[in-house]
């Protein structure tokens, strides 16, 4: 799902000139600073220009010619004028002002060190906060964004295209609950815009409100032509939200109107195996796949389909063709090899994941595999086999620290080398971050008793019971949902 994003210029004034004020009184320049205050950017350079010629070296003289410059549009010049005063006085705050500016306004490369030498002598500025926060989110560094948009306070709160920057950087870090507020606060502004609805429906999504997300999308969905993102997560909202037939139906529509686009073939035929449907995900395939003949995902996914159907040869010709068409996305190896593995060809499938890995070393969900094929075929303790395995477990999650099933097995490892503290800490983190998974559950419970810790396991029993009975009632839930061809009308 791809955030929508809206990119416009922060213009800010920051009136350096008031800096000089006092200056002027004194020094013979009131005309000056009076045509400036009036906006009379001519009449200020024709009265500094003998001034600038008799004290060339003067900082508050070529700030002042700075202003008037930028005033009648001549931003390079101007900003000339303000290098000229920091060459002879890098800390003069009005210049780094001035010249931060225009650095932002015409994203020169030296804008973001000179923000950063306002913030050296201002730490809270937050206009330089907020500018820092745009360079930032363009530059894709968005726990950079995010730091200098909190920083830059009202700043950023009353600038739309700020918040909006900040929002989507909130959701590409996985602070989606933070992203939501700020969504609502911008619809608040604008409640018809569509890519805003779209932001926030995804970005309640993403904090588990289907339903409301759902809701959000569905007057986007009704247009002539919906835009496919918005059919996309629409669907991905209904069918989290268990109202599988609308997903369903949208999308059908997707696929017939962007026919070339592989995900919703992927999407739909996914939502047919998770509804027992794996000969209508075979057929949707095969329709995507005379629209995208060279499609390594929409191979590799009727790969998976004919492996789950014990099609075993089907399937490696499937993984076969998603690995030719694209070896470096790694669906034909990983694919293959699963096959590979359930037909017993176990040193087959290490040689195809080796060769894979030998491309792409920190492939996280091939390393996982790696290590589970090791484990699989009798890698023990002190073994070379238990070691590359721990080793690729380890590679797994540098890649992916999220992937429950590899830190899951690794502290398995750590449990049958005899170190049940570490396959604690790691089992611990694996239930963490899936509550739900019960393999992680039940090896934590053997960490537990071989770490002498017997009374926290009682909790962790409790936490199963719920586990299975929950399973239960989405089993039975999804049971309501058969997907058929058309109508029983129509057939």
């Amino acid at each position: 799902m791809k955030v929508r994003s809206k990119v416009s210029r922060i213009w800010i004034t920051f009136g350096v000139f008031l800096v000089v004020r006092l200056w002027s009184q004194s020094s013979g320049v009131e005309a000056v600073m009076e045509a400036l205050e009036h906006k009379r950017y001519h009449d200020a350079l024709r009265l500094l220009a003998p001034l600038v010629r008799a004290a060339p070296q003067d900082v508050r003289l070529r700030t002042l010619e700075g202003i008037a410059l930028s005033g009648v549009g001549r931003k390079p010049d101007a900003l000339r004028s303000y290098r000229a005063a920091l060459k002879v006085a890098p800390s003069y705050l009005p210049a780094l002002q001035g010249a931060a500016e225009i650095e932002f306004q015409l994203r020169d490369p030296a804008a973001k060190t000179t923000l950063q030498a306002v913030l050296r002598r201002q730490p809270s500025n937050q206009t330089a906060h907020a500018m820092l926060g745009v360079l930032a989110y363009e530059q894709e560094d968005c726990p950079a964004a995010v730091r200098h948009f909190q920083a830059a306070g009202r700043e950023s709160h009353n600038n739309p295209a700020a918040q909006w920057r900040y929002g989507h950087c909130l959701l590409a870090l996985g602070r989606a609950q933070e992203a939501v507020e700020i969504f609502e606060r911008l619809r608040a502004l604008r409640p018809d815009d569509a890519a805003l609805r779209y932001n926030l429906a995804l970005a309640r999504y993403q904090t588990g409100q289907a339903q409301q997300a759902a809701a959000m999308l569905e007057p986007l969905t009704e247009s002539h032509a919906p835009d496919s993102d918005v059919l996309s997560l629409a669907a991905a909202a209904f069918e989290a939200a268990g109202e599988t037939p609308r997903a369903v139906q949208l999308l059908q529509r997707a696929i017939r109107l962007y026919p070339a686009e592989e995900r919703h073939y992927v999407d739909l035929a996914v939502v047919c195996m998770n509804h027992d449907e794996p000969n209508l995900a075979l057929e949707i395939l095969g329709v995507g796949l005379r629209h995208n003949p060279k499609s390594s995902r929409l191979y590799a996914m009727r790969g998976v389909v004919h492996g789950e159907l014990s099609r075993f040869a089907e399937a490696e010709a499937d993984f076969e063709r998603a690995s030719q068409l694209e070896p470096e996305k790694g669906f034909g190896p990983l694919g293959l090899s699963v096959v590979l593995q359930r037909t017993g060809r176990d040193e087959e499938a290490l040689r195809k994941l080796r060769d894979h890995l030998r491309r792409e070393p920190q492939d996280a969900a091939a390393n996982w595999m790696l290590a589970q094929t090791l484990v699989r075929t009798g890698a023990g303790p002190g073994t070379k086999d238990f070691e590359d395995a721990r080793e690729a477990l380890v590679r797994a999650l540098a890649g992916d620290p999220k992937l429950v099933p590899a830190r899951t097995l690794l502290g398995k490892l750590y449990l049958q080398a005899g170190d049940s503290s570490r396959a604690v800490q790691e089992l611990q983190r694996a239930v963490e971050l899936d509550p739900g998974d019960r393999t992680a559950v039940y090896q934590l419970m053997v960490a537990l008793r071989e770490a002498g810790r017997q009374a926290e396991i009682p909790a962790l029993l409790s936490r199963v019971r719920e586990l299975i009975q929950k399973n239960a009632a989405e089993e039975q839930k999804n049971r309501r949902y058969r997907i058929v061809k058309a109508p029983p009308e129509s057939r």
